[in-house]
């Protein structure tokens, strides 16, 4: 048989504590503590203030960019028929249409610089023309006999 101990010995002197100690411990944060933890409370909260202001700055240049590259597909699709419906497919009749339609769209979105360019398709191709500020271009390709061109459109807007 297992014995049981008729007595168990337990030191208590050890885990006691004394009454000034206790008090120290039930007294709570102290003041160096609590600056310290508002003072990360305010830089995270400093920082993530920082992000969403920087998310919607980034929100807005994307929505230009869009509506800019929507504008120009527009535009583009406008010039290909009515160039189509033209009997007179001519370079001189695409440059006209292209500039009668680039001062349309600058009348109804004044925010907007729009540039139109066009180039015999070679091997050698020039870039649309560029902006100091954001921009961004559609092409297409015109085929007016024997040749074919190159129709650029460029959308420039403010930052």
């Amino acid at each position: 048989m297992i014995g049981i101990p008729s007595a168990i010995n337990v030191n208590r002197s050890n885990n006691s504590y004394k009454g000034s100690d206790k008090m120290k411990d039930d007294q709570g944060l102290t003041l160096i503590e609590v600056i310290a933890t508002v003072a990360i409370l305010s830089i995270v909260i400093v920082l993530f203030l920082n992000l969403s202001g920087y998310t919607r700055l980034a929100e807005q240049k994307s929505d230009r960019m869009n509506e800019a590259q929507q504008l120009i597909e527009n535009m583009m699709n406008e010039i290909r028929d009515e160039f189509k419906r033209n009997t007179t497919q001519t370079l001189d009749s695409l440059t006209t249409l292209l500039n009668s339609k680039i001062g349309q769209y600058r009348a109804l979105y004044p925010q907007y610089s729009f540039y139109g360019q066009h180039q015999r398709a070679a091997n050698q191709i020039t870039l649309p023309r560029t902006c100091n500020s954001p921009s961004t271009s559609i092409s297409s390709l015109f085929y007016i006999r024997p040749n074919s061109y190159i129709l650029s459109i460029t959308a420039c807007w403010g930052n």
